[in-house]
């Protein structure tokens, strides 16, 4: 398995896998037709932590006491043994969680 360090790329990709994230957390709270300020504000916030879970800006894993912390990587269908990830390794999904929701519904998000 090959890892390609592609910093715009994988921020592309990163972008659209939160607001898929983002996607699948509105239509959870939607279909409890929520007040859709409440399921915005409720989307974000969970996608937030989620994210942040996803991006390893928690605190870190513990495993056979060894700490380990998640890393987000792509596999680029083009080159099935190649991942595709940031030039540091590590993602910030989390730092783009906030107003996901109204951009979502609004059609401005990727």
């Amino acid at each position: 398995m090959r890892v390609e360090h592609d910093e715009l790329r994988f921020d592309e990709l990163q972008l659209r896998f939160k607001n898929r994230l983002g996607r699948a957390i509105l239509a959870a709270l939607d279909e409890e037709q929520l007040d859709q300020d409440l399921a915005n504000r409720l989307c974000d916030a969970v996608l937030f932590h989620v994210a942040s879970a996803i991006d390893g800006a928690e605190e870190p894993l513990t495993y056979e006491g060894r700490d380990a912390v998640p890393r987000l990587l792509f596999l680029n269908t083009d080159a099935a043994d190649t991942l595709i990830t940031s030039e540091s390794g590590e993602s910030w999904m989390h730092e783009y969680a906030m107003g996901t929701s109204e951009n979502l519904r609004k059609g401005t998000a990727v």
